[in-house]
C-alpha cells in the first residue's frame, strides 16, 4: 500500500510579483521608501514571503529605534490581540507621526507575527540606533552620520549572527543610496546603506514616485505639520534609479495615518 507524505500547511502569506528573489544573490536586500505610504509595507510583506516560500530563513530590518525591540518580541511572541495591537502602538513606535508608525507598519509587523507563529523562520529587528540627543544639538551634521554609521552596524551583525538568511531592511530614502552623498546636500555623506555595501554584497530596491500621497511630516504654515501629503507624479522612463539595482512601480499609493489613530 502506498504511504502518502504530509505536506506542510502554505504559509499565510502573499508573495509580491515585482522581483524573481531566485535571481537576487545579495543577502542583504534594501528597500528605500518615502514613509507613509500603505503599498511599501505591503510590498515589503510579500517580498518577506517570496524568500519564505523559496525556502530562505529572513531578517526583517525596520527603520526604529533599537530600544523598541524588547515591545517588538513582546508583540512577535503575543497572539496579535487587539489588546497586544494597543500595547505596540503605546510603544515609542507608536509615537511617530512621520510615516515610520504607520497603521501600515503595524500591518507588515503583524503579518511577520502570523508567519513566525506558523513556523517561518522569521525575526524582526529594530536597526536605528539610540539617539546621542547632545550630539544632535551641537553638531546635528555629524548626529546624522552617527545615526547612519549605527543603522549599517545594526544591520551587519544582524546578518552575521544569521548568516543564512536574507536580510530584507525597510528604510527611508534618505538612507537607502548606496552613493556617497545619497539623498542629502553633503556630497562626502555615508548613507546607511552606502556603509553595508562596503563590507557586504547588497541589493538596493527604489520604489518609483508615480503619484498619490503619503503621511509624512514637512515644514508646512512654518512649523512641523504631519499629515496626508500629496506625492509627484514621474514617468517612470524619467525616474533616476540612483545605485538602485531596480526601480519598483507599485503605482499611485494611499496615505497610511499613524497606528496610534
Amino acid at each position: 500500500m502506498a504511504c502518502s507524505v504530509a505536506q506542510a500547511a502554505p504559509l499565510p502569506c502573499k508573495p509580491q510579483d515585482k522581483l524573481d528573489v531566485s535571481a537576487i544573490k545579495a543577502a542583504i536586500v534594501i528597500v528605500g521608501e518615502i514613509h507613509g505610504t500603505q503599498e511599501v509595507p505591503a510590498f515589503v510583506s510579500g517580498l518577506a514571503c517570496s524568500y519564505l516560500r523559496a525556502g530562505r530563513p529572513v531578517v526583517l530590518g525596520i527603520e526604529q529605534l533599537t530600544t523598541i525591540q524588547p515591545a517588538l518580541d513582546r508583540y512577535m511572541a503575543s497572539d496579535g490581540s487587539a489588546e497586544e495591537r494597543k500595547l505596540l502602538a503605546a510603544s515609542a513606535i507608536g509615537s511617530l507621526r512621520d510615516g515610520r508608525g504607520s497603521m501600515a507598519m503595524l500591518e507588515m509587523i503583524e503579518s511577520a507575527r502570523q508567519l513566525a507563529k506558523a513556523g517561518a523562520p522569521l525575526n524582526v529587528h529594530a536597526f536605528d540606533p539610540d539617539a546621542d540627543f547632545e550630539v544632535w544639538r551641537v553638531d546635528p551634521a555629524r548626529a546624522e552620520l552617527q545615526r547612519d554609521s549605527g543603522m549599517a552596524a545594526n544591520i551587519l551583525a544582524r546578518q552575521k549572527a544569521n548568516p543564512d538568511a536574507v536580510s530584507v531592511n525597510l528604510m527611508g530614502n534618505s538612507h537607502s543610496s548606496r552613493k556617497l552623498g545619497g539623498a542629502y546636500v553633503a556630497a562626502n555623506f555615508e548613507p546607511a546603506a552606502y556603509q553595508v555595501a562596503k563590507q557586504a554584497a547588497t541589493f538596493e530596491v527604489k520604489i518609483a514616485q508615480q503619484g498619490g500621497q503619503s503621511w509624512y511630516c514637512s515644514g508646512k504654515r512654518g512649523k512641523p505639520v504631519c499629515e496626508a501629503q500629496d506625492l509627484a507624479t514621474l514617468p517612470l522612463e524619467e525616474q533616476d534609479k540612483g545605485s538602485a539595482d531596480v526601480i519598483v512601480a507599485l503605482g499611485a499609493t494611499k496615505a497610511s495615518p499613524p497606528m496610534r489613530d
